[in-house]
């Protein structure tokens, strides 16, 4: 409360300041005008005397410019404004006007009785000038509506520059939370099957076999810890936890999931978001594998053109995909992420595509196609577009296609 006193005061004396020397600029400025041309039949005239002569008049303006401020600011004109200002403005001027020129009237005679020609003199004078006033009225009410306008705009542009910093905020609070949720689900859960995978292998006596697969979750692990506070890792290494995290797959599924790689080696140095690719992955997995054939395998390719990376992931499709809990959660997660850190420059595809069909195989299989910018420079997040359809659901296996289209190609 005390600082908002303070600013107040503040703000009631920075526009008396301003207010006394604009009017004695304008003073100065008139007192020499009329002193020049005053010097042309008079060489003895005073410039002093035409400075002291028209201030009172420039005084009267400079009190009543903070009331005229004000009833601008609660009686502002302009379209859609009505006309109810626009009338209240000129009754509030006239008025002004028939109280200033009576004033001056009443110190005038005050000052000098006059017979009734004299009067009619000084009438006539005042109302001239009266109406010089008149029009400083209401250019005083033009740089009213001027300074309160630019206030608003400014305000307005403040106030939406705060909403949207609290909005990416948020929306960085929201990808780091997701984030956390993916972890901490990938802790518990991963865990569990990979610790069931090495005690299996450990029974089957395979000790060398049990120690790979430690040596993959430790890698998995460290690389979950190591890049908590990073935006974006190389694609090399989010594609080496990939690799971890197949291989563990491979061994808990026992030779019923064929893994295939190929990767371009200028991939390797592109900046993705860290575990990208790994809901994707399990997805392909977890909706992929089936334990009635052999022939389960997840394809992954990778390839930089011109700007752009390519990534695609193809795998085979379980007869019971649509009965599978989770289908569709992973990919929308992955959205949300890409789209916090690309903005609309980015490609997220999912499709179903037929396939020959051979006894005991799977007629579908699932290929999602992802493109991000290979640039660096491109890094930098854009601003979402809040009417972006965050929670559409896109990959629906009763539709041949689901996309998150964009500008970067969808």
């Amino acid at each position: 409360m005390r600082a908002q006193k303070h600013s107040a005061r503040r703000r009631i004396a920075t526009f008396a300041i301003l207010d006394i020397a604009v009017f004695l600029a304008l003073d100065v400025y008139f007192a020499t005008t009329l002193y020049i041309g005053a010097l042309r039949n008079n060489p003895d005239a005073s410039w002093a005397d035409q400075f002291f002569a028209h201030m009172p008049a420039w005084a009267v303006l400079a009190a009543f410019a903070p009331g005229i401020f004000w009833l601008s600011k609660h009686q502002r004109m302009g379209l859609g404004r009505g006309v109810r200002p626009v009338l209240i403005q000129v009754g509030v001027s006239l008025a002004w006007m028939l109280l200033v020129c009576s004033a001056w009237i009443l110190i005038d005679v005050a000052r000098q009785p006059a017979d009734a020609r004299q009067l009619e003199d000084i009438v006539s004078f005042r109302l001239v000038m009266t109406l010089f006033d008149y029009q400083w009225y209401w250019l005083i009410v033009a740089a009213a509506h001027v300074h309160h306008g630019t206030r608003d705009a400014i305000a307005r542009a403040t106030e939406a520059a705060t909403l949207e910093l609290e909005k990416t905020e948020l929306e960085r609070r929201l990808a780091r939370s997701e984030l956390d949720a993916l972890k901490a689900q990938l802790h518990p859960h991963f865990l569990f099957n990979t610790h069931h995978a090495i005690a299996g292998l450990i029974r089957s006596g395979e000790p060398d076999a049990a120690l790979e697969l430690i040596a993959d979750l430790s890698g998995m692990l460290r690389y979950a810890l190591e890049t908590e506070q990073r935006p974006t890792v190389p694609l090399a290494r989010e594609l080496e936890f990939t690799r971890r995290f197949l291989a563990i797959q491979a061994v808990r599924f026992k030779g019923r999931l064929e893994i295939e790689w190929d990767v371009s080696a200028a991939c390797g140095p592109v900046p993705v978001p860290p575990l990208i690719l790994q809901p994707l992955i399990e997805n392909a997995v977890h909706h992929g594998v089936s334990s009635e054939r052999t022939d389960n395998f997840v394809r992954v390719r990778g390839h930089v053109v011109g700007d752009a990376l390519e990534l695609e992931i193809c795998n085979s499709m379980a007869a019971d995909t649509e009965d599978r809990a989770g289908f569709g959660v992973g990919l929308r997660n992955v959205h949300a992420r890409l789209q916090h850190l690309y903005g609309d420059a980015y490609t997220l595809e999912l499709e179903l595509v037929s396939a020959s069909p051979t006894p005991g195989s799977s007629p579908h299989q699932i290929r999602l196609h992802m493109i991000l910018p290979s640039n660096p420079r491109a890094q930098l997040r854009v601003r979402p577009d809040p009417a972006r359809e965050r929670d559409k659901p896109a990959d629906d296996p009763d539709h041949a296609n689901a996309t998150y289209p964009n500008a970067a190609g969808g």
